[in-house]
This record gives structure tokens, C-alpha cells and sequence, in this order.
């Protein structure tokens, strides 16, 4: 479970870099938009908060 938790939460950080740059530069960075990177980068991380908690 551990190595699952730092899988989706390195994801979830590359993510929100990708749509911090998307919205930086106003285009869609491989035809996803900013806020699709964002909401996925959000969910990611909450699976890796909870998957961190869990193991306690």
C-alpha cells in the first residue's frame, strides 16, 4: 500500500505542475485543458492521503 500511496501522490504532483504550466501558457498541453490536470491532480492526491492513513 505504501508504494501505491507514493504513486498516486507523485502523479497527482506532476499533474498539478502540467496544469499550473497549461495555465500559465493559456493552451492545452497534449489537448487536455489546465483544469481537467488540476481536478485530476486533486484526486490523486486525496488517494494518496487516504491510502497513507489507511496504513496506520
Amino acid at each position: 500500500m505504501k508504494k501505491l500511496a507514493d504513486v498516486a501522490i507523485i502523479v497527482g504532483v506532476i499533474s498539478l505542475i502540467a496544469g499550473v504550466a497549461s495555465r500559465l501558457i493559456m493552451k492545452p498541453v497534449a489537448g487536455i485543458y489546465a483544469s481537467a490536470f488540476l481536478q485530476f491532480a486533486g484526486v490523486c492526491l486525496l488517494l494518496g492521503i487516504a491510502l497513507v492513513l489507511r496504513e496506520k
